[in-house]
């Protein structure tokens, strides 16, 4: 099998991105908060295909669905120790629903879905 991990780089696909990895949430003074992580990647972004929406439940029912390839960190969804990571791509913000690990044949996929515009935008248009 091939290895991915150059066309990650490739200036011909790639483009960069934001992962948001949130910790656990905590309360704080009867707020309850979580912190963010954010790591700039370089990867792969396109729709997700109807293969990919047959490995989603409900699948074709989701809106706004990417998929996201990426060699630089791992992408995760949640589970008992952690929440789901996040994306912010053309200042759109995705929830990661289904991740895959392909490390060994060098890059991390996952399906994100749409939650609409991300903090940062939704600040600057408040100020236009």
């Amino acid at each position: 099998m091939y290895s991915l991990e150059e066309l990650t780089y490739d200036d011909d696909f790639s483009t960069e991105f934001i992962v948001v990895k949130r910790s656990e949430p905590v309360w704080n003074k009867g707020v309850q908060t979580a912190e963010e992580r954010r790591i700039s990647v370089t990867g792969v972004v396109f729709p997700a295909s109807a293969k990919d929406l047959e490995l989603v439940e409900e699948g074709d029912r989701r809106h706004g669905l990417k998929t996201f390839l990426t060699h630089d960190c791992p992408l995760n969804v949640s589970n008992t120790e952690n929440t789901s990571d996040q994306v912010i791509w053309n200042g759109n913000r995705y929830k990661l629903i289904h991740a895959f690990d392909y490390a060994p044949w060098g890059y991390y996929k996952a399906i994100g879905e749409l939650m609409g515009a991300s903090r940062e935008e939704e600040a600057e248009g408040e100020h236009e």
